[in-house]
């Protein structure tokens, strides 16, 4: 009997992957909002009371619990569903509303950042962020802050949904096919771009342009 339970929970422990904190209008447990009169509910979050930008030199930032580093995985994507609430105002900026995505780990210290400015003068924006693994770091556990470093009384945003997985890019970025992520799989996606097709749509907007090879060039770069 006592064998029979062993070998039931090491398969238990095989079959659990590890798990990004998800953030949205009814999951936001572990989460922290440094601001504290607006709490994390379900009516702040659906009203766009989250948001994140600079206010006397101090930024706005959203806070995950930290969570495990998957050792098998060697990409975190995450993405971020972002509200510019006031992008039809003639005073907003675009580039301000600029959304960081930070690792730290359970010291607090900051081990890698991505920033992604929305393209489109709109509402709301789908925002990717793609980090590599493993990271320069031997840390196991880390957590998410999310913040708007540019962000002012009208160009800012608010954050809707965070979801975030960890996963093996190789394949999808291989895509001249040899097994490996190089300088071959950029000329592939250059070449897509002179012929006009979007054969190899990498972060799926409908087309292959610098946004795909910037990818390509991120994931050589983490992985080198």
């Amino acid at each position: 009997m006592k064998r029979i339970v062993m070998m039931v929970v090491a398969v238990l422990a095989l079959g659990v992957a590890a798990q990004v904190p998800t953030f949205s209008m009814t999951d936001y447990e572990g989460w922290t909002y440094n601001r504290n009169d607006i709490a994390l509910n379900n009516d702040n979050i659906s009203q766009g009371k989250i948001r994140l930008l600079m206010e006397n030199g101090r930024p706005r930032t959203l806070t995950s619990p930290l969570f495990d580093v998957d050792a098998a995985a060697d990409s975190l994507i995450v993405n971020v569903t972002w509200r510019t609430e006031n992008y039809n105002q003639s005073s907003f900026v675009l580039s301000k509303s600029a959304l960081t995505v930070a690792l730290f780990d359970v010291e607090g210290l900051s081990l890698d950042s991505v920033t992604v400015v929305p393209t489109v003068v709109q509402r709301e924006h789908k925002l990717r962020f793609a980090f590599g693994l493993p990271l320069n770091f031997d840390a196991k556990r880390v957590q998410m802050r999310l913040a708007c470093w540019k962000g002012d009384i009208v160009s800012n945003g608010a954050v809707r949904k965070v979801e975030g997985s960890f996963v093996s890019l190789l394949a999808a970025y291989d895509v001249s096919g040899d097994g490996q992520v190089n300088v071959g799989d950029v000329n592939v996606l250059l070449a897509d771009i002179l012929a006009g097709v979007a054969t190899h749509d990498l972060n799926g907007d409908g087309a292959v342009n610098v946004g795909d090879v910037n990818l390509v060039l991120n994931y050589i770069l983490r992985h080198s």
